[in-house]
């Protein structure tokens, strides 16, 4: 079973923004959207400022990621907002904006007040409509050297459990500094400044970059593990259950991977019949048109080949053959490369562009295309050898 991905939303097409801004209404017009609500209210202080921090919240989320509806018969996977780029998700179309100075009422976006979006909180009364207020709470988002720091930071944590020490799960919480997670709350305000956050869909986006980074730091520190393995209160020890879930130990989410998704930073396997920002062929790998009747391969001689099924001289090469194969990746910046096995770069296609994605035809062309759809390559049916 292929992996979701979780993408950077900044690297999200229009239409696919519009799918998940689809499927959180869906999620939201039957009712179990103010459950996941309910179950954050009901889990702050258990939840907070203590070891699970991390663990809860990256069930929590994977829960809400799973309610979502499908789309084409694919499930959805929920994209993540990297705060210290300069690509936000506070568009019209997307997440909405900033909210009213008066009475920090959001007013546009889909879940704007006026397109029926609705807040509620069992622990105390708010008002009904969105709120936010950027930089009433907090002077900025956390910054690139204050996510480099916090990563940097080990152990994952270390005793008071419940109080303040250095550790990693302590700053990417917010307990100390680096504020990582309690400051990007603070910043929005409004309904994300309370244990109600979730009424505000940015939270998703938000926890899914605070889990991104702690699967990051995790890489980073493959001799370091979660704590506390035994002897810390009660529900806190990688054996302890996470309640409201019935059978859900700590220990059975720290690894990500086998909970079904990877993000779009690990260089994830490339799926169908396209390579998005930060997807991989390596040796033996390959894409296929939707058809089937075409295939792109990473082959093992290092050379990247379109071939029509049941021919064997192919359409298109990259003319890289001959080279132990590394890596074949959809760059961020929009360019396909190919590194060799020693990872120098052999090869690359030399196109740049936000957010390019790669896409093998029914016609058996392979395009590259931007955000808007645009074609900026297109191979032609020749061998390049």
């Amino acid at each position: 079973m292929a992996q979701l991905v979780r993408r950077n939303q900044a690297l999200l097409s229009e239409e696919e923004k519009k799918q998940l801004v689809a499927a959180i209404w869906q999620v939201k017009s039957r009712g179990s959207y103010d459950d996941f609500v309910k179950s954050h209210v009901t889990g702050a202080d258990a939840y907070h400022h203590v070891p699970t921090f991390l663990p809860w919240h990256r069930e929590f989320t994977r829960l809400f990621e799973v309610a979502l509806p499908t789309s084409s018969g694919t499930q959805l996977a929920l994209p993540y907002w990297d705060w210290t780029g300069s690509d936000n998700p506070w568009s019209e179309s997307f997440m909405g904006g900033n909210g009213r100075e008066e009475d920090d009422r959001v007013m546009s976006g889909p879940f704007a007040i006026a397109n029926g979006w609705n807040c509620v909180d069992p622990s105390r009364e708010i008002p009904s409509y969105l709120r936010r207020q950027f930089g009433a709470g907090a002077p900025h988002l956390p910054t690139a050297t204050d996510v480099s720091t916090c990563l940097a930071m080990t152990p994952y944590d270390s005793e008071p459990w419940e109080g303040v020490s250095q550790s990693f799960r302590k700053s990417m919480e917010g307990v100390i500094t680096p504020n990582i997670h309690n400051m990007v709350h603070r910043w929005i305000g409004g309904n994300m400044d309370l244990a109600s956050s979730p009424n505000d869909p940015v939270f998703w986006l938000h926890h899914a970059n605070v889990d991104r980074l702690w699967a990051q730091w995790q890489r980073q520190h493959p001799d370091q593990t979660y704590l506390p393995q035994s002897g810390g209160p009660p529900g806190q020890n990688v054996g302890d259950l996470m309640p409201p879930w019935s059978g859900v130990r700590v220990s059975a989410v720290l690894d990500h991977h086998r909970l079904g998704y990877v993000y779009d930073t690990e260089n994830p396997t490339a799926q169908g019949d396209r390579m998005c920002p930060g997807d991989t062929l390596r040796g033996g790998d390959s894409i296929g048109s939707g058809d089937g009747r075409y295939r792109l391969v990473y082959e093992t001689d290092g050379n990247l080949v379109l071939y029509q099924d049941g021919e064997r001289t192919p359409r298109w090469s990259s003319g890289t053959q001959r080279r132990a194969p590394g890596m074949c990746v959809m760059q961020m910046d929009g360019d396909l490369t190919i590194d060799d096995a020693d990872g120098q770069r052999v090869w690359s296609l030399g196109t740049d562009g936000h957010g390019n994605r790669l896409r093998l035809t029914e016609e058996g062309a392979l395009e590259v295309s931007g955000l808007s759809g645009e074609v900026a390559w297109r191979s032609t049916h020749q061998v390049m050898a």
